[in-house]
C-alpha cells in the first residue's frame, strides 16, 4: 500500500494530543460525609455501574483514537496496487506554430490542452500521468500524478511559448523514465506531421488553416537610394500577398506579391536616400487574416553609433588602414611614429605596422605585425624566405578565424614564432605558426602577426578585411553583433569599455537588469518585439535596438519522421470509451464510511453516559 498524499499522515500528530488530554483530564475524588443506610444503599449501587462505566469511557476513547486515524488516512489517500501500474507521460509541443487559430479563434494549442484533459479523465485506479512542456526548453508541468483537479490546474494555467519544440530533448527526457519503468506510455500532442514514431501516440491537433509570414528584411544604401529587401511565404497554396513597408511609423509603400506554395518569394522597396536615409526603424508587413499574426512583419532597426579610437602606427599602412576603414564602430587615426605617452592619447587600441614601440600599453588592445619587439612569452625563429601558404591553424579554434577564406593566400616571407602557454596558435604555414593572440585576465588582448601584409597577397582578397574585422572584435568586443534573433536564440551581450551598467528594455518596456559575468552576459529571449539593450556610465549612455521573432521553420508545416521511445509497454489503450486496465484499489472512500461509523459510535456512547 503507498498514499498519494503522504503528508496527510502529519494528521496522526493528533494520537498523542488526544492521549494528552485524557491523561491530564480531572477524576472524581471521593470526599468523606456523614452517612445514613440510604447512602449505603447507594454505595453498594455505583460499585455494580463502575466497571460497566469504566468500558464506556475506554471505548469513547478508542473510537475517538480511530476518528483521528481515519480523517489522516482519507487525507493520506491511501492506495494497494496490483503491480501492473502504468505511466502515462503527455508531450505537449508548445512551439510558435502552435498558435496558429481557426476562424472561431480556437489555436491548435487550445486543442491539443483539451486532448489532454481528454486523457486526463482515464487516469484512474492507480495509473499516472506526467505532462511535459516541449518548446526550446524542455521540462515537466507534473509528473506522475493520478489526480484530475491537480492536472487539471496545470493545464489552466499554462501558456504556448513563441519558440520550438526541441522534440529531441523530450523523447529522451520521456526515455529516462522509460528506461525505468517498462510500463511506460508516450503521446504527443502536436502539429506537425509524423510518420515512422515508434512506441510513441501521436495526437495530431493540426488543420489546414492557411498561414503566411514575412521571414526577413534587409536595408542598404545605392545611388541615392535606401534599398529594402525582404522574403514573404504563402503556405499550403498559391496566393497574391500585400505587402507594405512602414518607415519610422509611416506607411509608406504596398506591393502585391505572387507567391507559390511553400515557396520564398522577394519584395523590394526602394526609398530616396536624401529624405529616409536616416531612418531608425523600418518595417514590412501583411495586411491579410490568417491563422498566425506573429509572423506578419519583421523589422530592422538602425543602432545608435558608437565608435573605438584605434590608432595605426607604420611606415606604410596604406593596406591595413583600408581594411580597418570598413570595420564598423572604428574610428582611425594614423601615425608614422610612435607617440611619446601611448597612455595620454586617449585611443582604446594600437596597432603596430613594422614600427615598434620599446613598452606596450599595458591596459590596452595591442596588435603587431612583423617581429621586432615581439612580447613576453613568444620565441622567435630564423626567417623563412621561400613562399608559403597561409592557413588557418589546426590547434584550435580561434574567433579571429570567423568567415576566413584562405584558399590562395600565400606569404613570400615570414618569421616562424611560438608562444607558451597564454598564447594561442591563430595563423600557420606549413607547420610553422605566424600568428598568435592571447587575453589577459582583465580582458586585454594582444594579437601578434609575424610577416608583413605587404609580402602577403592579402590586400588583393578580401580577407584581410574579414580579418581585420575580426581582431577588432576580438580586441574590442561589441555590444550586441546580431541585428535580428529568434525566440529562444542565445544571444551574448558585452560590455563596452568605459561604460558601467547594461540593461535591457523588453517589447513590453520593461527594464530588466543584466549582471555581467567577466564583461559579456547571454540573453535569451522568450517574446517577439523589438528590444533595445543599453549600457551607461556617467558620461553617456549607448544603445541598440534589436528585432526578435518567431523561428522561421514555426511558419511552415513541420515534419517528425522516425523517432522512437524503447521499452514501451505495448499499444497505448483507447482514449475514447475504453479505460485503462486497473492496477490500483482506492481505500478513501471505504475508510471515511469506516470513520463515519465510528464518529456516530462515539456520539452514541457519550450520550448514554451522559444520560
Amino acid at each position: 500500500m503507498s498514499f498519494e498524499n503522504p503528508k496527510g499522515l502529519w494528521m496522526l500528530l493528533g494520537i498523542p494530543v488526544l492521549i494528552f488530554i485524557h491523561l491530564v483530564k480531572s477524576k472524581h475524588e471521593d470526599q468523606p460525609v456523614s452517612s445514613t443506610y440510604l447512602w449505603k444503599l447507594a454505595e453498594r449501587f455505583m460499585k455494580q455501574v463502575l466497571p460497566m462505566q469504566r468500558l464506556k469511557r475506554f471505548l469513547v476513547f478508542l473510537f475517538q483514537l480511530l476518528a483521528v486515524a481515519g480523517t489522516a488516512l482519507i487525507v493520506a489517500k491511501p492506495v494497494i496496487y496490483s503491480g501492473n501500474s502504468i505511466k502515462y507521460i503527455a508531450v505537449l509541443d508548445a512551439s510558435a506554430s502552435m498558435l496558429t487559430a481557426d476562424e472561431k479563434g480556437e489555436t491548435r494549442f487550445d486543442r491539443a490542452l483539451e486532448e489532454v484533459r481528454k486523457l486526463t479523465k482515464k487516469i484512474n485506479n492507480g495509473h499516472t500521468l506526467s505532462v511535459m512542456y516541449a518548446s526550446d526548453d524542455v521540462y515537466y508541468l507534473i509528473q506522475d500524478s493520478s489526480s484530475i483537479s491537480d492536472v487539471g490546474v496545470i493545464l489552466d494555467n499554462v501558456s504556448c511559448s513563441k519558440g520550438g519544440c526541441d522534440i529531441e530533448a523530450a523523447v529522451a527526457l520521456a526515455q529516462e523514465t522509460a528506461d525505468r519503468y517498462p510500463d511506460t506510455e508516450v503521446v504527443l500532442f502536436t502539429d506537425a506531421e509524423c510518420t515512422d514514431m515508434h512506441n510513441i501516440e501521436v495526437v495530431y491537433v493540426g488543420d489546414d488553416v492557411w498561414n503566411a509570414a514575412v521571414l526577413s528584411l534587409s536595408g542598404e544604401e545605392k545611388n541615392d537610394l535606401v534599398e529594402f529587401t525582404g522574403s514573404v511565404i504563402s503556405t499550403g497554396i498559391d496566393s497574391m500577398l500585400p505587402v507594405g513597408l512602414e518607415v519610422d511609423g509611416q506607411v509608406l509603400d504596398v506591393q502585391l506579391v505572387e507567391c507559390t506554395a511553400d515557396v520564398p518569394a522577394e519584395v523590394r522597396f526602394s526609398l530616396d536616400a536624401n529624405r529616409y536615409g536616416t531612418y531608425s526603424k523600418a518595417s514590412i508587413f501583411l495586411d491579410i487574416e490568417d491563422g498566425l499574426r506573429d509572423d506578419n512583419s519583421y523589422s530592422l532597426c538602425v543602432e545608435n553609433p558608437y565608435h573605438w579610437k584605434i590608432m595605426l602606427i607604420g611606415n606604410n599602412p596604406r593596406f591595413l588602414r583600408s581594411a580597418l576603414e570598413s570595420v564598423p564602430h572604428v574610428t582611425l587615426r594614423t601615425e608614422y611614429k610612435v607617440p611619446a605617452d601611448l597612455s595620454e592619447t586617449g585611443f582604446l587600441m594600437f596597432i603596430f605596422d613594422g614600427i615598434y614601440p620599446e613598452e606596450y600599453p599595458a591596459d590596452a588592445p595591442v596588435v603587431i605585425f612583423g617581429d621586432g619587439n615581439l612580447p613576453e612569452g613568444i620565441t622567435a625563429y630564423d626567417p623563412v624566405d621561400e613562399p608559403a601558404k597561409l592557413r588557418k591553424s589546426e590547434q584550435n579554434a580561434s574567433p579571429l578565424h570567423k568567415d576566413l577564406v584562405l584558399d590562395s593566400t600565400y606569404i613570400r616571407r615570414y618569421t616562424p614564432i611560438k608562444g607558451n602557454a597564454l598564447w594561442d596558435s591563430v595563423l600557420q604555414c606549413g607547420e610553422d605558426t605566424v600568428a598568435v593572440s592571447r587575453k589577459s585576465s582583465d580582458g586585454t588582448a594582444t594579437t601578434v602577426f609575424s610577416f608583413d601584409v605587404h609580402d602577403t597577397n592579402l590586400p588583393l582578397q578580401s580577407d584581410l578585411s574579414v580579418l581585420m574585422r575580426n581582431v577588432v572584435k576580438y580586441s574590442l568586443p561589441w555590444m550586441l553583433e546580431e541585428n535580428d534573433a529568434s525566440v529562444g536564440e542565445e544571444l551574448r551581450i558585452s560590455l563596452v569599455p568605459y561604460e558601467d551598467t547594461a540593461f535591457l528594455i523588453l517589447p513590453d518596456g520593461t527594464r530588466q537588469d543584466l549582471t555581467m559575468e567577466q564583461a559579456s552576459t547571454v540573453f535569451t529571449p522568450s517574446d517577439i518585439g523589438i528590444y533595445r539593450v543599453a549600457e551607461k556610465s556617467e558620461e553617456k549612455m549607448i544603445y541598440k535596438d534589436f528585432f526578435v521573432h518567431i523561428p522561421i521553420s514555426e511558419s511552415s508545416v513541420q515534419k517528425l519522421d522516425g523517432i522512437t521511445v524503447d521499452r514501451s509497454a505495448g499499444d497505448m489503450w483507447g482514449r475514447d470509451d475504453e479505460t485503462a486496465p486497473k492496477a490500483a484499489t482506492k481505500l478513501s472512500v471505504w475508510i471515511a464510511a469506516g470513520a463515519l461509523l465510528i464518529i456516530l459510535a462515539e456520539w452514541g456512547l457519550s450520550c448514554r453516559e451522559e444520560l
